[in-house]
Formats: C-alpha cells, sequence, structure tokens
C-alpha cells in the first residue's frame, strides 16, 4: 500500500466526522428562537402564550405553528389569526398577526317583561372593558335562554347581537319573550272544535308556556268528545310560534 493511499485514507477519516455532523444537523428542524404577535392591543399576552405548544428552544414545524394558529383562534378573542415562520439556518422566528374584536365599552338588556333586568344581567359574564370573546358570548346568551326555561316561559336573543357589537362595542342584548301567535285545531268537526278552543287558556298574544300547554292537553281530555289530544309547536318567525292540537273524536260522539 502506497504513502499516498495511506494519506488519502488518512484525510477521508478525519473529515467524515464533521461532514456527518453537518448533514446531522442539515437534517435537524430549526429551533425556535421567537414568538411574536402583532395587531395584539388588549388581550394579556400571557393569555396568548399559555394557548401555544411552541416554545423558545424548542423545534419549529409549520404543523405545529397551524395548530397554535388554530388554539389562538378557539379562544374567541380575534376575527382572525395568521401565521408566519422566518427561517434563518437552524432558528425559526414565528410571527402570529391577530384582529382583535373591540373591547365591550357598554351592556344592554332590552325587551324582559318576566324576568327582571337584574337577573339577567347577573347571568351574564361578559363584562364592560374586556375584549369581546364570541365563545363567551354564546355562552352568556345560553345562560338568559336558560334562565327563562326555569322560569316556564322561553325567550330568544336576537342574532343582531354580535353585528352591532363588532362595530359599536355595545353588547345589547335583545330579548324576544315567544308568544303565542296562533292556534289551530285539526282533527275535529266544527262543534267539537269550537268547544275545544273554549276550554283552552294558551291563546294568541300569549307568552309561550311549555308547561301551560300541558296544562291544556287536560283541559281538552276534560271536554266531551275528545279522545286524544296532542300538541304540535311550530316556530313560525323569531318570537312567534303556532300551536296546532291535533284532536281525535272519542268514538260513538258526533
Amino acid at each position: 500500500m502506497s504513502l499516498r493511499f495511506l494519506a488519502l485514507i488518512t484525510l477521508v477519516a478525519c473529515l467524515l466526522p464533521g461532514v456527518l455532523d453537518a448533514a446531522a444537523a442539515a437534517q435537524q428542524p430549526p429551533q425556535v428562537t421567537r414568538i411574536d404577535f402583532t395587531g395584539r392591543m388588549n388581550v394579556p399576552e400571557e393569555k396568548l402564550r399559555a394557548a401555544l405548544t411552541l416554545k423558545a428552544g424548542e423545534a419549529f414545524t409549520p404543523q405545529r405553528m397551524e395548530a397554535d394558529r388554530r388554539a389562538l383562534m378557539a379562544l374567541g378573542f380575534f376575527r382572525s389569526v395568521g401565521a408566519s415562520p422566518r427561517i434563518n439556518g437552524s432558528e425559526a422566528q414565528v410571527t402570529f398577526r391577530l384582529a382583535e374584536w373591540p373591547r365591550v365599552i357598554h351592556i344592554r338588556v332590552l325587551g324582559n317583561t318576566v324576568v327582571e333586568r337584574q337577573a339577567l344581567l347577573e347571568a351574564i359574564s361578559t363584562e364592560r372593558g374586556q375584549v369581546l370573546c364570541a365563545p363567551q358570548l354564546q355562552s352568556d346568551i345560553g345562560s338568559i335562554e336558560r334562565l327563562y326555561r326555569e322560569r316556564g316561559y322561553v325567550a330568544q336573543v336576537s342574532d343582531r347581537l354580535l353585528d352591532e357589537a363588532t362595530r359599536s362595542g355595545i353588547l345589547r342584548f335583545e330579548i324576544l319573550e315567544v308568544r303565542i301567535d296562533e292556534v289551530r285545531i285539526d282533527g275535529a268537526p266544527p262543534d267539537l272544535a269550537e268547544r275545544a278552543r273554549r276550554a283552552l287558556l294558551e291563546v294568541p298574544s300569549g307568552l309561550y308556556r311549555p308547561d301551560a300547554v300541558a296544562e291544556d292537553r287536560e283541559r281538552l281530555l276534560a271536554v266531551r268528545g275528545v279522545k286524544t289530544a296532542a300538541p304540535q309547536v311550530e316556530a313560525i318567525m323569531p318570537g312567534k310560534v303556532r300551536i296546532r292540537w291535533l284532536l281525535n273524536q272519542a268514538s260513538g260522539r258526533k
């Protein structure tokens, strides 16, 4: 074996570890060195960082960045959330671009007649001064409607709520207390239908109360000639329902 060949082998042996180290480094994902939020105005930065899986010093991947973008959006404080990385060799800087909802400057409750205003305000968790949060707002709507159900009534909150809040920062909980717009009686001859109608207490313009409709059913069953009575409640427009009573006449009755 020549001296030249031995020298070549020695050189390769010396260079090979460095080449392998460089190749391994090239295959390693870059590390996160910085995470920035642009467009943040009122939402505390700690709340945003707590929602992220990416942290400084950890490996960056596009999948983790996208998951964090979705997590920020799910907080509910933003109209939109964008994300972009800046890769420089083994370093990655991530920027999340945020568009916040406005701050809540006022909360109003309108349209309530059977549930007192103070009880409704106590059911609302959104507070003045905070950034509007869409999931929290949906929860507040659910709390108001649940409060009505607990009192025996049915109510809806106007779906214009979010539009106005995003324009002006005013949360206007406009409550539509559901009323009976029409009562129909089907399946009975005219004379029986008329007697059945006179037995009903839940009639048009009154507030819709499910328990009271159940009581009306008992009244109908007490009407001579009525074998069965089944109510069908149909929403015909926001805040209004139609009650259809399906009657079966008792056999042998005219």
